[in-house]
C-alpha cells in the first residue's frame, strides 16, 4: 500500500508535535533536577522564568494536540457532505425533482434538500476554518515558549561563568 505525500507529511508532522512535548517536558524535568540556587537573584528569576516557559510550552502543545482530531473529524463531515450534495445534484441533473429525506421520512423538493446541504457544509467549513486558526495560535505559542524557555535557561546557567569571565 502507497501512502501519499500528504499522509507521509502528516505522520512526520504528528511525530514531529509529539517529539516536541516530549522534549519540553524533559528539559523541564532535568533543569528542575539539576537546578542550583546558589548563585545571584537574576540567574535564579532567568531559571524560574524559563521552567514556566517550557511548562507553558508543553502544556499548549498537548491542547493543540488535543483539538486536531476534531478539525479531522469534521472535515470527515464536511466530505460526506459534500459527497451527498454531489448524489442529489446528479439526482436533479437526471430530473429527480424531490428527494427522500434521512429521519424525517417524507418527500421534500430537491433543492431545498440541497440548500440544507450547503448550509451544512458552509457551517462546517466556517467551524473548522475557526479551530484550525485557533489550533495555529496554540502551536505558535507552544514554539515560541519553547524557544524561550530553553534561552531562559541557557541564560540562567550561563550567567555565574559568563560574569566571572567578565569581571576577572
Amino acid at each position: 500500500m502507497s501512502e501519499t505525500h500528504f499522509s507521509i507529511a502528516n505522520d512526520i508532522q504528528s511525530k514531529f508535535n509529539f517529539y516536541l512535548i516530549g522534549l519540553c517536558f524533559t528539559l523541564l524535568a532535568l533543569s528542575i533536577q539539576t537546578a542550583n540556587f546558589q548563585g545571584s537573584v537574576p540567574q535564579t528569576i532567568l531559571e524560574i522564568t524559563g521552567w514556566f516557559c517550557l511548562l507553558a510550552s508543553g502544556l499548549s502543545g498537548l491542547w493543540h494536540l488535543e483539538w486536531i482530531p476534531s478539525i479531522y473529524r469534521i472535515a470527515d463531515l464536511r466530505n460526506d457532505w459534500q459527497v451527498d450534495k454531489n448524489q442529489l445534484e446528479d439526482a436533479k441533473h437526471q430530473g429527480l425533482s424531490v428527494a427522500h429525506t434521512k429521519g424525517e421520512g417524507r418527500q421534500v423538493p430537491i433543492d431545498e434538500v440541497i440548500k440544507k446541504v450547503e448550509k451544512k457544509i458552509q457551517k462546517s467549513d466556517d467551524y473548522r476554518n475557526e479551530l484550525e486558526k485557533h489550533s495555529e495560535k496554540k502551536y505558535k505559542f507552544h514554539r515560541i515558549s519553547f524557544v524561550v524557555g530553553i534561552v531562559l535557561l541557557v541564560s540562567a546557567r550561563a550567567y555565574s561563568p559568563i560574569f566571572s569571565l567578565i569581571c576577572k
